[in-house]
């Protein structure tokens, strides 16, 4: 937290600290993978919102038995994930794809005026917190869902959270992290490449 200069809930910045810390008795520069997933698709998170989206336009009653079974087992196994899953079924994308951790259920939305005092509350607006995601998510209108999903996190998740956590945790043992997938030329030829290059039949 001192090092990070701000609450920050990001635990690999722990193992990150450590690393650097370990890799600084050796070296003065570092190389990372930071925006490769994010240019590239990476992450599973992404495939399984195409899914899920794709299991929203079934004929009325196999889309319910779809997502009753989704229920079900999420309610055998206790699945957190499976659970949110569930929960976007009568969600429009627009409605809840903020960035790839944080949406409409996470804790802080969720509960998004118990840590303020009624009055303050009272004046707290959650649309002003979003409008700049629905900005994104307005200029990628007319692409496919997984481009608007990596311009979305590009544009928020990456500065916003590992960019940043990279950055001061490295800095805080005197080490310079450099992030060349994040090269414009990289970016630019990532973004011309047709989605279903990045998640196989999507």
């Amino acid at each position: 937290m001192w090092h990070m200069e701000e609450p920050f809930c990001e635990p690999p910045a722990v193992a990150l600290y450590y690393v650097s810390k370990f890799a600084r008795q050796f070296v003065t520069v570092l190389i990372s993978g930071e925006g490769g997933d994010e240019a590239f698709a990476g992450y599973q998170n992404y495939r399984n919102l195409l899914w899920l989206e794709r299991f929203k336009n079934l004929p009325g009653p196999f889309r319910q038995i779809f997502f009753g079974a989704l229920s079900g087992i999420e309610r055998l196994t206790h699945s957190d994930k499976l659970g949110y899953y569930s929960t976007l079924a009568n969600v429009p994308f627009d409605s809840y794809y903020y960035n790839r951790t944080f949406g409409p259920t996470a804790l802080f939305n969720c509960q998004s005026t118990a840590p303020y005092s009624k009055e303050f509350a009272e004046h707290v607006s959650k649309q002003t917190s979003f409008s700049p995601v629905n900005k994104y998510l307005q200029k990628t209108a007319g692409e496919d869902l997984l481009s608007r999903m990596l311009y979305v996190d590009t544009k928020t998740w990456l500065p916003g959270d590992l960019l940043l956590k990279a950055d001061k945790i490295t800095m805080a043992n005197s080490l310079e992290l450099r992030v060349p997938l994040l090269d414009h030329k990289v970016l630019e030829f990532a973004a011309a490449l047709p989605s279903n290059f990045k998640v196989r039949g999507c």
